[in-house]
C-alpha cells in the first residue's frame, strides 16, 4: 500500500505515450490467434461488419497482414503484463503485482543485513524501510504502465545474486533468476545493465582468484546475471521470428544511435561532408538535419521528422545502415565523439524530476488519440492530466536522500570503514545507476525518467547498510547466513 498511494492521489495509474504500444501489442496478437477483440483492438485491425451487441465480441476474421512495420523495443513480455488489466478490465491489477514484486525484492535485500529470525525487530525495520522508501521515485515507478520500475528491480536483485547467493534458500534463488530474467525481457537496456554487471564482477573475480582455483566457483552470480541477460536477448530473438513469421516481415529496431549522433553534431557533420559522394539513406534528409534525437525518430511532420515520415522501405535502410553511419562518424571526429558521450552521460546524472507524471499538452493530444474513449475518460478527471499532484517536494526529497545515501555507500570503499563488510552492495547500486545513466543518456537521449527509475535504489541500499551497522546497539556485525527455517 505504501507503494501504490500516487496511484490511489491519481483515482489511477500513470500513463506515458509507449503504453499504448505495450498493450496494443500484445492486444493484437491475442486478437490475430483467437479473434477476441478488445476496447483497445486497433478499428483498423477489426473486420469491417459489426459484430452483434448481444452476443461476446469475437471477430469472424483474422486481421490482415500490418503494412506498418514492427518495431522492436516495445517488449511483448511486458506487455502480457499490461494485458493482464485489459482481460480483468481494471490495471490496478497491474499495478498490485508491480507493488509486490517491488516490495518482495526490497524484503529478501533486507533479510541479508537484519535477521529475518528477530520477528518484531525485522518487521519494524522492514516497515520503517518501506516508508522511507514511499517518499522516493519509487512508487511512482510502481504506479506507472512501463517497464520502468524493473531498471531498479533489476539493480538491487543483482546485489543479492552477487554477494548473498549463497545465504539464499533454493526457493528464493528460483525467484532471484525469474525477476531478473522478466526483466532483461521487459526492456532491453536491462540487458545492457544485467551484461555490464556480470562481465564486471566476472572480470573482478578472476582477477582476484587468479591463484587461488577454488575461487573460480564465485563466478556462479556473475554467471547468472549474464545468464539472464542471454534469456532476454533470446526472448527478442523469438518474437522476431514469430513476428517474421506472422507478417512475413522482421520488425526493425529503431535507429537510436543515428537519432543520437545526428542531434549531437558528429553524424550531421559526417553527412554534411560526404554526402556528396555517399549513398547513405540519410543524405536525402541532410537538410533538415540536425533534429532532436526524439524527433529525428517519432515526429510524423516531414519538416522536422525523418523515421516516422518515410515508408517502411526506407525505414528499413536507416535502421539497417545505423551501425555502419556510426563508425563512420566515430572515425570522422573522435575527439567530438568522446566530447558527446561525456557530455550526454553528464546530462543524464544531472536529471531529477518526475515531469512526465504531468501530462502536458503534447500527451494531452497524444493520449485523446490513442487511448481507446473509455480510458481517455478516466485519464481526463486525473490529477496527473489537471496537474495537481505535488511533485516539487517529492523531487527535492529524491535530491537529498540520494546525496546523502551515495555519500554513505562511497564511505563504505574508505580504508578501515565501519562499512566496508557491506562495500560490495554499495559497489553494485552505484555502478547500476551510473551504467543506467550511460547507457540511457548515450544510446538513447537523458530523459528524468530514466534518472528517477533508479535513483530510489542508492537510499534503499544505504539505508540496509545502516541498519545492520548499527543494530545491536551500533555493533557492527557481518549479516548472518539466512535460517530458513526462520525465514
Amino acid at each position: 500500500m505504501m507503494f501504490l498511494w500516487p496511484g490511489i492521489v491519481n483515482n489511477g495509474p500513470f500513463y506515458f505515450s509507449d503504453t499504448t504500444a505495450y498493450v496494443r501489442g500484445v492486444d493484437a496478437a491475442v486478437y490475430h490467434a483467437t479473434g477476441i477483440s478488445s476496447e483497445w483492438t486497433s478499428k483498423a485491425a477489426k473486420p469491417a461488419t459489426a459484430t452483434p451487441a448481444a452476443r461476446p465480441v469475437i471477430a469472424a476474421a483474422r486481421p490482415p497482414v500490418p503494412t506498418k512495420p514492427v518495431l522492436l523495443g516495445r517488449s511483448a513480455y511486458y506487455g502480457i503484463i499490461l494485458y493482464l488489466g485489459v482481460f480483468l478490465h481494471s490495471f490496478w491489477a497491474v499495478l498490485l503485482v508491480q507493488a509486490l514484486i517491488a516490495t518482495s525484492i526490497l524484503i529478501i535485500l533486507l533479510r541479508h543485513f537484519v535477521d529475518p529470525g528477530e520477528g518484531r525487530h525485522f518487521a519494524i525495520v522492514t516497515v520503517g524501510g518501506l516508508a522511507l522508501l514511499s517518499v522516493t521515485p519509487l512508487p511512482f515507478f510502481v504506479c506507472l504502465l512501463m517497464p520502468d520500475l524493473f531498471s531498479g528491480i533489476t539493480i538491487v536483485a543483482a546485489a543479492v545474486v552477487l554477494f548473498g547467493w549463497k545465504r539464499e534458500r533454493p526457493l528464493v534463488r528460483g525467484y532471484l533468476v525469474a525477476i531478473l530474467a522478466l526483466a532483461a525481457l521487459a526492456h532491453s537496456s536491462n540487458v545492457l545493465l544485467l551484461g555490464s554487471l556480470g562481465l564486471a564482477f566476472a572480470a573482478w573475480t578472476l582477477l582476484r582468484t587468479q591463484r587461488r582455483p577454488a575461487g573460480i566457483a564465485r563466478l556462479l552470480p556473475p554467471a547468472i546475471l549474464l545468464g539472464c541477460a542471454l534469456i532476454g536477448l533470446a526472448g527478442e530473438s523469438a518474437f522476431t521470428a514469430a513476428i517474421t513469421r506472422i507478417t512475413g516481415q522482421a520488425p526493425i529496431r529503431p535507429p537510436f544511435l543515428t537519432a543520437r549522433f545526428v542531434d549531437d553534431g558528429p553524424g550531421t557533420a559526417y553527412l554534411r561532408a560526404n554526402c556528396g559522394h555517399s549513398d547513405l539513406a540519410l543524405c536525402k534528409f541532410v537538410d533538415r538535419l540536425p533534429v532532436p534525437s526524439d524527433g529525428f525518430l517519432w515526429d510524423p511532420d516531414p519538416r522536422t521528422g525523418v523515421f516516422m515520415t518515410v515508408p517502411p522501405e526506407q525505414q528499413r535502410l536507416l535502421a539497417a545502415e545505423q551501425f555502419p553511419f556510426v563508425l563512420a562518424s566515430v572515425r570522422n571526429a573522435p575527439v567530438a565523439t568522446a566530447a558527446m558521450l561525456v557530455r550526454d552521460f553528464a546530462t543524464q546524472i544531472g536529471k531529477g524530476g518526475l515531469s512526465e507524471f504531468y501530462y502536458n499538452r503534447e500527451q494531452q493530444r497524444y493520449f485523446e488519440v490513442k487511448l481507446p474513449a473509455a480510458v481517455f475518460a478516466e485519464v481526463r478527471q486525473s490529477p496527473a492530466y489537471r496537474g495537481t499532484i505535488p511533485l516539487a517536494p517529492f523531487e527535492t526529497i529524491s535530491l537529498l536522500l540520494s546525496i546523502g545515501a551515495a555519500a554513505i555507500l562511497i564511505s563504505s570503499w574508505l580504508p578501515r570503514s565501519p562499512l566496508a563488510p557491506w562495500s560490495g552492495y554499495a559497489t553494485t547500486a552505484l555502478g547500476g545507476v551510473l551504467v543506467n545513466d550511460l547507457v540511457c543518456g548515450c544510446l538513447s537521449t537523458p530523459h528524468d525518467r530514466y534518472q528517477m527509475r533508479v535513483i530510489w535504489v542508492l537510499p534503499a541500499v544505504a539505508a540496509a547498510i545502516l541498519i545492520a551497522r548499527w543494530a545491536d546497539a551500533g555493533a557492527v556485525r557481518t549479516p548472518a547466513p539466512i535460517d530458513s527455517t526462520k525465514a
